[in-house]
């Protein structure tokens, strides 16, 4: 989503939300692009625990998605996606935007749960 879609969500979560509700966000949530140290420190600590994992070597989401794109079965969904969901999105919302946009949708405490990496859960309380 691109930062107006993604303000646009919130906002409209925000007013279906009674006071106190939460939104729980986890996803890739990567710091902002001039934050280049602290991205490629995530970026170690997301390989680092891969390898630790045993998944280094596993398909990525590129060649997860270039693989559905190329089956057969799914090329009706594939086209269905494609209509609605914009792919390359540039900049990409970073931490920060997220949080700017829960607090301008009326969340008033926002904050990092859990992560790893880029990696990890966003809760905003209403």
């Amino acid at each position: 989503m691109t930062g107006a879609e993604l303000g646009e969500v919130y906002a409209i979560a925000g007013s279906r939300l009674d006071d106190g509700g939460l939104l729980v966000n986890g996803d890739h949530l990567y710091e902002a692009a001039d934050r280049t140290r602290l991205r490629r420190v995530a970026d170690a600590v997301q390989k680092g625990r891969a390898e630790r994992a045993g998944a280094s070597d596993g398909e990525g989401w590129s060649e997860w998605w270039e693989a559905v794109q190329r089956a057969p079965e799914l090329t009706e969904l594939v086209r269905a996606r494609a209509a609605w969901v914009e792919h390359q999105i540039d900049p990409e919302p970073s931490v920060d935007n997220h949080i700017a946009a829960l607090a301008a949708a009326g969340f008033t405490e926002i904050g990092t749960v859990w992560q790893t990496g880029a990696d990890r859960v966003l809760v905003a309380i209403r």
